[in-house]
């Protein structure tokens, strides 16, 4: 659709074909020539294949009785959708049969209720925009302690897990999400909610698809020029039934002022005050502190191995981690699984993480992952300069891992420490490779750590 400069789905008439068209997408051949001649439709050249009637969900007409108003305390300063889409905006969606409508609504104040029809089979969305010319400068309010996005929502019966995101502006190609778990700000169900979610938990790292080398790449989101909003699903995480959508009804989205009653977990950090000593948690020493595994993507190769330990706080071995990433690769130590010690998983005493750090690039990222006492996974960045370093992690940087959790995870959105699943080493990078070493993974309520070099380099 040029007006919208969006690709809208819609119903092929057979009656009315006018085209041929051979295309390419940009990037994936490198210059070629075709000479075509002859085209034409011919009758009679396969069987003849049974049409099933098939089930095109925008078209369903439903009446969804609306839900009641929020708070008039809530202050409202950008809108998505309120009844329809703003002034200039317009809709797009992906994945299967993805579909929406807007569907009628019972009350005077809420007459148009959004629906979203997505695809269980496919990693599924539907992505309300602007508009060019309509961005929203966010970034004053994703500064501001208490300011949210809020809507009503409601699911279908076996509507579990949605995801809804935040897109910034497309510039260089580049349309950036930022995006978290909409069941960790209250219930997905039947029922209407109506969810706050801080914006100060959406991170300022999201991902954009790389046409090129088809994979998301890690790039930072532009507050100030937000444009989309994107309600989406992974393929097969609900509970639907067999061809049914998985359906979210939504009304009234945007911005607000200020969640009422909110704690700043910033607050609950600021006055942490624990006195515990360190407590050692891998050094890589004994047996039992050897039972890493790992994993990798099919685009990237992961291998670990215990190599003498040159760091002067080290004792004979460290943990070496070689890689190549594409999509991902960790190495892993599974708590429960290895038996380890329980006093060990309780991380509720410390204010973070610390361990000795190598490598001989001018600075290596890397991720840490962990799995709370739930099983949801949480993930915080970290990294060190070349040569050994000292490296800090705070408990307050990690955050809730936004595009995959396991099954059987306890979704509550909150880091219980009290005991620990796992531990997991993650390389970062998209595209890098490079070989780092790792020792000494210890629990702290340390603030500061040494900025000098710990040894020298490895031979």
């Amino acid at each position: 659709q040029r007006r919208t400069r969006a690709q809208i789905p819609d119903e092929f008439d057979w009656d009315q074909v006018a085209e041929f068209r051979l295309e390419c997408r940009k990037g994936e051949n490198k210059s070629f020539r075709v000479w075509i001649d002859d085209i034409f439709i011919c009758k009679d050249v396969f069987q003849p294949r049974q049409e099933k009637e098939q089930e095109y969900w925008d078209e369903q007409v439903e009446t969804i009785a609306s839900p009641s108003l929020p708070d008039p305390a809530i202050k409202q300063v950008k809108s998505f959708f309120k009844n329809d889409f703003a002034a200039g905006g317009f809709t797009y969606v992906y994945g299967g049969k993805t579909a929406y409508k807007v569907q009628k609504g019972t009350s005077k104040e809420y007459p148009g209720i959004l629906a979203c029809y997505e695809d269980n089979d496919d990693y599924s969305g539907v992505t309300i925009a602007l508009g060019k010319g309509n961005s929203f400068n966010a970034e004053p309010l994703r500064k501001a302690k208490a300011a949210g996005l809020a809507f009503w929502a409601k699911g279908s019966p076996g509507t579990k897990k949605v995801y809804i995101g935040l897109l910034d502006l497309q510039a260089d190609g580049k349309k950036v999400q930022t995006k978290v778990m909409l069941g960790d700000f209250g219930k997905v169900d039947t029922s209407w909610h109506y969810f706050m979610i801080p914006l100060r938990r959406f991170q300022d790292k999201g991902k954009y698809w790389d046409e090129n080398k088809k994979a998301e790449i890690s790039a930072d989101i532009d507050w100030k020029q937000v444009n989309e909003l994107r309600f989406s699903v992974n393929k097969g995480e609900n509970e639907v039934d067999p061809g049914k959508p998985v359906t979210l009804y939504v009304q009234d989205i945007g911005f607000i002022e200020s969640i009422p009653g909110y704690f700043d977990p910033e607050e609950f950090w600021a006055s942490f005050n624990s006195k515990e000593p360190d407590v050692m948690l891998h050094d890589f020493e004994t047996p039992a502190d050897q039972t890493w595994e790992s994993s990798n993507g099919p685009k990237s190769e992961v291998k670990f191995e215990l190599v003498k330990a040159t760091n002067k706080n080290g004792g004979q071995k460290c943990l070496q981690i070689t890689y190549k990433l594409n999509d991902y690769c960790d190495v892993i130590n599974e708590y429960v699984k290895n038996k380890f010690p329980m006093d060990k998983r309780n991380w509720t005493k410390h204010w973070g993480l610390k361990f000795d750090f190598f490598t001989d690039k001018a600075y290596q990222p890397v991720s840490v992952q962990v799995g709370d006492a739930g099983g949801e996974i949480f993930i915080a960045s970290a990294g060190g300069e070349r040569g050994w370093s000292e490296v800090l992690v705070p408990f307050k940087m990690f955050y809730k891992f936004p595009y995959w959790q396991p099954d059987e995870a306890i979704q509550n959105g909150k880091f219980d420490r009290d005991s620990m699943v796992k531990i997991d080493i993650k390389p970062s990078g998209d595209g890098s490779s490079g070989t780092f070493q790792v020792d000494n993974i210890v629990l702290t309520n340390k603030r500061e750590v040494k900025k000098a070099p710990v040894a020298a380099e490895v031979e």
